[in-house]
C-alpha cells in the first residue's frame, strides 16, 4: 500500500493559520516518501529471507509501479532468494 500511496497525486496547501474547526491546532504533516525510497526499504527489509510470497499480486501489473517491484525481485533473486507467487483459491 505504501507503494501506491507514493504514487498518489497530493496538493500543498500553504496555510499559516489553521482552519477554526480545528481548535487551533495545526495542520499534520506527513512525509510522503517516493517510490524509489519504498522499495529501497522492501529491499533492506527483505535481507536475509529466503523465500518471498506474493498474494493478490494484481496489483503489482500497474504499469507505473512494475519497473519498481522488478527491480526488488530482480535484486531479491540475484541474492539467492525463492520467488512464489499464490494462485487464488476457486470459490
Amino acid at each position: 500500500m505504501l507503494l501506491l500511496d507514493s504514487h498518489a497525486v497530493s496538493a500543498a496547501v500553504d496555510r499559516t493559520d489553521p482552519e477554526p474547526w480545528c481548535g487551533g491546532e495545526p495542520e499534520a504533516v506527513y512525509h510522503h516518501r517516493s517510490a524509489d525510497e519504498i522499495c529501497e526499504q522492501i529491499d533492506r527489509d527483505l535481507d536475509g529471507v529466503d523465500v518471498l510470497r506474493l498474494a493478490d499480486h494484481e496489483w503489482m501489473t500497474d504499469a507505473s509501479l512494475a519497473p519498481h517491484l522488478d527491480r526488488v525481485v530482480t535484486h531479491f533473486r540475484a541474492r539467492g532468494g525463492r520467488v512464489e507467487i499464490a494462485v487464488p483459491a476457486e470459490a
